[in-house]
């Protein structure tokens, strides 16, 4: 469905060139849940602006279906989620901006706002403003934003990072429900391995700049996944492998 053929991407200061992404190369099925692990500075957030078609590869290509990205349907939620909603709209408002962007009348807007929440059992007024919500509230507004327009992809750049652990927990489990009810393919980048492994059905690590994959591997745990995962020998394991990689790949590097 997706296909990253050799993506390279440098940025140019008074110090001369910065090559963020070399050569990263990978495939992705429909409906598949990737998640992109990494550290900080690596390239991550370079790389789904790049898909998003935020900003231009300097080498590669990017294909959906066999053609250009730019024909795919593409939702992103940031990581700064409270920047993306507008105070002075109602959160229905909000949701449904992107429908009214496409010239969709309000009354049918409104429908399919109230259809998506009762949909997926979220307890949020629609009616309301953004600044009366919690955190984990107002990071499903953004969720439900994407949601709205049926997405081709689904990308998401650490969205729960700024969330207490909780709210974090409560939105794995319904970000997993959305994906496993829409069957749209998502893209993660995290920092927090647990959660790259816990969400996902396929993994990809990436070095240090200039970046590379070097790891690509699927995500062997059964759906629907449920919190005591995380302490099941499987899931330690996974993540003991995956660890034992990135130390030797990312960490000796820095000595």
């Amino acid at each position: 469905m997706l296909k990253l053929t050799k993506i390279s991407k440098s940025y140019h200061n008074k110090s001369g060139a910065l090559q963020v992404l070399n050569d990263v190369s990978f495939e992705l099925q429909e409906s598949s849940f990737l998640s992109i692990f990494g550290p900080n500075g690596s390239g991550k957030t370079t790389l789904l602006n790049i898909i998003a078609g935020l900003i231009k590869q300097d080498n590669g290509q990017i294909t959906f279906l066999n053609k250009d990205i730019r024909y795919a349907k593409v939702s992103y939620v940031f990581q700064n989620y409270r920047e993306t909603l507008f105070p002075w709209l109602k959160i229905v408002d909000n949701i449904t901006l992107p429908l009214k962007l496409r010239g969709i009348e309000k009354q049918e807007r409104d429908k399919s706002a109230k259809e998506l929440i009762e949909k997926f059992n979220i307890q949020i007024d629609l009616y309301d403003y953004p600044y009366n919500l919690s955190g984990g509230q107002q990071q499903l507004v953004a969720l439900l934003r994407g949601l709205i327009v049926k997405p081709d992809l689904f990308l998401l750049d650490e969205p729960f990072s700024a969330l207490d652990y909780q709210t974090t927990l409560f939105l794995y489990q319904k970000l997993i429900e959305i994906w496993r009810d829409t069957k749209i393919t998502f893209i993660l980048v995290s920092h927090d391995i647990d959660e790259a492994i816990y969400l996902s059905n396929r993994f990809v690590m990436f070095s240090n700049k200039p970046t590379k994959v070097i790891i690509d591997t699927e995500i062997d745990l059964p759906y629907p996944r449920n919190l005591s995962l995380l302490t099941t020998d499987k899931f330690i394991q996974l993540k003991r492998d995956l660890l034992k990689n990135f130390s030797e790949e990312i960490i000796n590097k820095l000595k």
